[in-house]
C-alpha cells in the first residue's frame, strides 16, 4: 500500500546528503572542477508528487520527480546547480537529469528551447565549430522573472574560451519569446 508524502518534507530528508555526492560524482566525471568541498543543499520544486511504498520496517521511494537546487562552495566560489530527479518505479533510487546550472528561471521545456537557441550564438562569439566542446558554466539573473520576461547573462567555456551571452526572454501570446543578445567572448 502506497503512503503519499509532502514532496518538501521528501525531498529533504531522501535527496538532502546524497544531492552533494551527485554533484560531485558529475563535476568530476565532467572535469571542470579540483575542488572537492561539495556543500550546501537548498530546495526542491516538485514536479511529480512522491509515492513511498512500506514494505516491513522500511520506506522505498516509488514515483515521484522534482528538481533540486544546491549552491555549492568550489573553491570557495558558491555556484547554483541543479538538477532533475526521477525516481526509479521498483528500484528505490533516483535517476539524475542535470540542468543548467545557475540560476536559471524557466522551466523545463523553456530550458530545452532556450539551448537551442543560446548555444550556436555562444559557439559563433567563441569560433567554435564543435559544439561538444561548449559547456555552459554558469546563468546570472540580471532581473527579476515576472510573467512579462526576464534577462539573464549565460556564460560558457566553448572550445576553451569564455564566452558571455546577453539573453532575454518576453511573453508573447502563447509563450515566451527567447532571444540570444550581444555574446562575446574574453
Amino acid at each position: 500500500m502506497g503512503v503519499g508524502v509532502d514532496a518538501r518534507g521528501a525531498c529533504g530528508r531522501v535527496v538532502a546528503q546524497p544531492l552533494v555526492r551527485v554533484f560531485h560524482l558529475h563535476a568530476k566525471r565532467k572535469a571542470l572542477s579540483s575542488c572537492t568541498d561539495n556543500r550546501g543543499w537548498n530546495k526542491s520544486l516538485p514536479i511529480e508528487q512522491p509515492l513511498f511504498i512500506k514494505a516491513g520496517g522500511n520506506f522505498s521511494i516509488e514515483k515521484g520527480a522534482w528538481i533540486a537546487l544546491a549552491t555549492l562552495d568550489r573553491c570557495g566560489t558558491k555556484v547554483t546547480r541543479r538538477v532533475l530527479l526521477k525516481a526509479v518505479s521498483g528500484k528505490n533510487s533516483l535517476a539524475p537529469t542535470f540542468l543548467l546550472p545557475g540560476e536559471f528561471r524557466g522551466n523545463l521545456q523553456l530550458e530545452v528551447d532556450a539551448v537551442k537557441i543560446v548555444t550556436p550564438a555562444l559557439a559563433a562569439a567563441a569560433k567554435c565549430q564543435d559544439l561538444k566542446q561548449l559547456k555552459i558554466v554558469d546563468i546570472k539573473s540580471l532581473t527579476p522573472p515576472v510573467k512579462d520576461g526576464w534577462s539573464e547573462t549565460w556564460t560558457a567555456d566553448a572550445c576553451g574560451k569564455i564566452v558571455d551571452c546577453a539573453v532575454s526572454y518576453g511573453a508573447t501570446g502563447d509563450g515566451m519569446d527567447i532571444t540570444a543578445g550581444k555574446c562575446a567572448a574574453h
